[in-house]
């Protein structure tokens, strides 16, 4: 039967005589949240399709069977890793190693590449004839390998080329698939016919190269297929992604279309189509639901909304963004609860063991110790060494990080230790001793008696050292476990077993959530296969597989439990009912964005030589298109959506400054009185009564005039420094540069050493900085000293302490300041008149010399400067 084309302009009026004859028929949508509309809306409500409904992704994972697995990707993914590793031994030419880098770095492109080519059929000996540069003949080298020794490759070749070319084993292959997706009920699965002789295929707007093979193994078994799509032929722009992958099915002059019935008004979608045809300006006024501009501060200012209206199964505001995957990471940090059930990764057992596979790094092919890796280990409660958990020495380790800075290996880390604690001990400094005691004014002292305190590396307890780095010795003996054996191999059963083993000298079975028990059952049901023990892999290879594995990386199941919805759900919005629709991250760089690649190492001229096979022009139409698709869903949440919309965009979002999208500035929408307002609420919960504030001043009262100083220069400032922490300490490198000066500063005013003498001294204290760095602040040190140093002291209780160490505290002189001035600043006067319980913040250019500017939602980066 012929393929058909039914074109509708409102997705509200589908019900016609042109689709009742295929009412009952099996029912493929785009995607998984058109899906879920349809079936909402004309399953549930009107009662008009009645037959199966399934998202294509869904679907096809079924149809493909082990193929589309992720577990089969993970072990793909190290045959080729290992195949990498043995064409690069003794490899001496630059040029080629530097070849062999690439792939390592895009390995995943590459990868996907091989797979992609194989589903379309694609034989590798028609790519070889065919190639442009060295790394397309190195790729098609790879892949001939892959393609030979890979059961996978060589399955799915067989399948898709061959055994589903016969109707009735497509047809068996087909049910099966449908009976075998999530979003059928068992009733559904039992109304199946025998035999399918229809499917629609609805809401296609572009057609990848899978999905068109696919569709042509329905078309060639007799399957009458009926494209079923939003196309309004008024708006030929903004549809003309539609088009063009609808005409490789169905020529235009053959396309059915359903009525368009004109309202007496335009709506705000079909203002902003008119926009982009030089042929229909018309009016701007427009009808319907109302379209609201919200700009954002920045993401506190967005996630203050969300905290007030979040989204969910109850929540009335639904979420949807081009930015939809780094802000649900930014969101999942604060409300981790909302993704438990969504990913192993949501679980501290799953971050434990993705970052313990991370250690191994594919690049140097050698174990080392990250930071990322350290701290997420440690933050697990999974690193234990008797009655020390990690999660208990976070804060020591954070301290501890400028310190080891460059560390690679565990023992790297046990010298510099202790170095450190030898330093701790017997750096000689010409400083007075503070006595100790159990007074609440000790931090003060301690903080003004000894400068070194300042590098927060400093601070930490020798006990709690000692701690650490027991910790850190069995986080490496649990790596060199797993990964230490190089060229070993194992299966991945193997590798389970060992992992298993390794977690029981962690926490007790006992201390396992249920909900983490079932992730893990889960994870071990998905990898460790009994049937796949023959195949074996190096361990070090598997590291970086189930890295990825574990990050989701090889999974293609979409982002529908996702707190802020993918920007191509919006093709499902017209759908929803009672909830307001907020599009969020409509930044300029955000939309719109071409977020389609051609393959890698593939180049556009190569792709161009082959374009008689349809599936390769899906692809290059998908590139050409690109950045219109997002126009196409634009225009559907802004035409169609029956709730209020909200369109947003962060002004500071990624370190830049960013303007709203193009498409929201042509719309011309005035900004809404209560976006005008928005303001993170942290700083705004006022203290209600009187006494409460005579109870904190009275607190604070004894403060030394350092703590008085740092209120003065910002409130927010002394909050974090003094009342969330003992005392305020630098962790970053940039603010490690000014206390080294300063220490310079301090050795030339309080001791009569020379400056070979100084720099021997102060060295110990980054023994991993280069000479060359430390030379160089000694003589910044040296050139600002006479107008810095301070002479003279200030007294705290009944002890004096150098004004130098103002230069500690602040990391530049502070004369301006009045609270070191007789009476020049009181305390209670500026408590007064700042109600919050977050202190107010003061953002200025001395915002960067803040020890908290990281945790600080107000403060004023260098970027913001200019």
């Amino acid at each position: 039967m012929a393929t058909k084309m039914i074109a509708y302009a409102n997705p509200f009026e589908l019900e016609s005589d042109m689709l009742d004859p295929y009412r009952d028929v099996v029912h493929i949508c785009a995607t998984n949240s058109l899906r879920k509309g349809v079936h909402s809306f004309y399953q549930c409500e009107r009662r008009y399709f009645t037959g199966v409904m399934v998202g294509t992704g869904m679907f096809l994972r079924q149809f493909l069977g082990d193929w589309s697995k992720p577990r089969t990707k993970l072990l793909q993914f190290a045959q080729l890793s290992e195949r990498l590793l043995e064409l690069e031994e003794g490899v001496r030419d630059p040029k080629v190693q530097m070849r062999f880098r690439a792939f390592r770095r895009n390995q995943l492109q590459v990868l996907e590449t091989m797979r992609v080519l194989t589903e379309i059929g694609i034989d590798v000996n028609r790519i070889e004839v065919t190639v442009q540069t060295e790394d397309e003949r190195f790729f098609v080298e790879l892949w001939k390998w892959m393609d030979q020794n890979g059961y996978w490759f060589r399955r799915i070749r067989h399948d898709l080329g061959t055994r589903l070319h016969n109707p009735e084993i497509l047809q068996t292959t087909l049910k099966e698939a449908l009976c075998k997706c999530d979003d059928l009920s068992q009733h559904q699965k039992d109304q199946l016919p025998d035999r399918i002789d229809q499917i629609i295929l609805h809401g296609f707007y572009f057609i990848t190269p899978l999905q068109h093979r696919i569709f042509k193994l329905f078309e060639n078994a007799g399957i009458e297929l009926v494209f079923l799509n939003l196309y309004d032929e008024r708006y030929k722009k903004t549809f003309a992604p539609v088009r063009t992958f609808i005409e490789a099915w169905v020529p235009y002059e053959d396309w059915s279309h359903l009525p368009i019935f004109d309202g007496p008004e335009i709506s705000m979608g079909e203002m902003f189509a008119n926009l982009y045809e030089s042929d229909r300006l018309q009016d701007t006024s427009h009808s319907g639901y109302e379209v609201t501009l919200k700009p954002h501060a920045n993401f506190h200012s967005l996630l203050d909304e969300y905290t007030e209206y979040p989204n969910g199964r109850d929540g009335s505001v639904e979420y949807y963004s081009p930015e939809h995957e780094p802000l649900n990471d930014r969101i999942m940090e604060y409300y981790p609860e909302y993704f438990k059930e969504r990913h192993f990764l949501a679980y501290p057992i799953g971050q434990y063991l993705l970052h313990l596979h991370r250690m191994w790094n594919e690049i140097r092919q050698e174990l080392i110790l990250d930071e990322q890796s350290l701290f997420e280990c440690f933050a697990s409660g999974w690193l234990r060494e008797g009655d020390h958990n990690g999660r208990q020495y976070l804060t020591d380790l954070r301290d501890l990080l400028p310190y080891f800075q460059g560390c690679r290996t565990y023992c790297e880390w046990a010298e510099l230790l202790e170095e450190l604690i030898d330093m701790k001990k017997n750096l000689s400094m010409v400083w007075q001793p503070v006595p100790s005691s159990e007074t609440s004014s000790q931090r003060f002292h301690e903080m003004m008696g000894d400068p070194l305190l300042r590098f927060s590396f400093m601070k930490v307890q020798e006990d709690n050292l000692k701690v650490v780095i027991l910790l850190v010795r069995k986080l490496w003996e649990q790596a060199l476990e797993l990964f230490g054996q190089k060229n070993a191999r194992t299966s991945l059963s193997e590798h389970f077993v060992k992992l298993e083993r390794l977690l029981q000298s962690g926490l007790s079975d006992e201390a396992l959530l249920e909900s983490e028990r079932a992730a893990l059952e889960r994870l071990r049901e998905e990898l460790a296969s009994p049937r796949d023990e023959k195949e074996k892999y190096r361990v070090q290879d598997l590291a970086v597989a189930i890295s990825l594995y574990l990050s989701n990386v090889f999974s293609d199941e979409g982002e529908r439990d996702r707190m802020i919805r993918s920007f191509d759900d919006l093709d499902g919005v017209s759908f929803l009912q009672n909830k307001r629709i907020h599009v969020c991250g409509l930044s300029e760089e955000a939309l719109p964005k071409n977020q389609f690649v051609l393959p890698w190492p593939l180049t556009r001229p190569l792709l161009e030589k082959l374009t008689e096979i349809p599936e390769i022009r899906m692809m290059l139409y998908r590139d050409k298109y690109s950045s219109e698709f997002a126009r196409y869903l634009f225009y559907h949440v802004l035409a169609f959506s029956q709730e209020p919309v909200s369109l947003s965009w962060m002004r500071d979002w990624g370190g830049k400054d960013l303007e709203e999208s193009v498409y929201v500035k042509v719309l011309g929408l005035p900004v809404s009185e209560e976006a005008r307002s928005i303001e993170s609420t942290q700083s705004k919960i006022e203290m209600p009564l009187q006494e409460e504030f005579e109870i904190a001043y009275n607190y604070m009262e004894g403060y030394p005039i350092d703590a008085v100083a740092e209120h003065e220069l910002c409130p927010r400032r002394f909050f974090y420094s003094y009342l969330a922490k003992p005392f305020p300490t630098y962790q970053s490198e940039f603010h490690h540069q000014f206390l080294m000066a300063a220490m310079f500063m301090l050795y030339h005013e309080l001791t009569d050493r020379d400056d070979d003498e100084a720099f021997d001294q102060i060295h110990k204290l980054f023994p991993l900085w280069t000479d060359i760095k430390l030379r160089d602040i000694q003589t910044y040190a040296d050139k600002i000293r006479d107008g810095v140093v301070e002479s003279g002291s200030d007294r705290f209780e009944d002890r004096e302490y150098s004004r130098i160490r103002k230069q500690f505290h602040f990391l530049k002189p502070m004369r301006q300041l009045n609270a070191y001035k007789q009476g020049g600043y009181e305390l209670r006067i500026g408590l007064e008149g700042d109600r919050h319980l977050i202190l107010s913040a003061k953002p200025s250019s001395e915002c960067k010399y803040c020890p908290h500017l990281s945790v600080c939602t107000n403060g004023l980066h260098p970027i913001d400067e200019s």
